[in-house]
């Protein structure tokens, strides 16, 4: 019978193989993190500008329904700017 010899080039080879896998999930990861900073920054850039249109129109005149619909539409970049915020963590 012919005696069991193991080479720890094998183990070495399995290991690095693991280490080059999680270093491409790594990669995935934080390319999705950044998408999702960017898209964060984006909506709080729309929130800004949708704010301060809505500023200025209330300077001037604004009816009950634009006044609504500013305020919805104010409510939803919100609530996606937080949805994006727990996904990024």
């Amino acid at each position: 019978m012919k005696k069991f010899s193991f080479s720890l080039q094998k183990i070495l080879e399995i290991k690095e193989q693991v280490l080059d896998n999680l270093k491409i999930e790594m990669g995935n990861l934080n390319r999705e993190l950044n998408t999702v900073e960017q898209q964060i920054k984006n909506l709080k850039t729309e929130f800004k500008q949708l704010n301060d249109e809505f500023v200025e129109k209330c300077a001037v005149s604004v009816s009950v329904g634009e006044m609504t619909y500013y305020k919805m539409y104010m409510d939803n970049v919100l609530k996606q700017t937080e949805k994006k915020k727990k996904k990024k963590i």
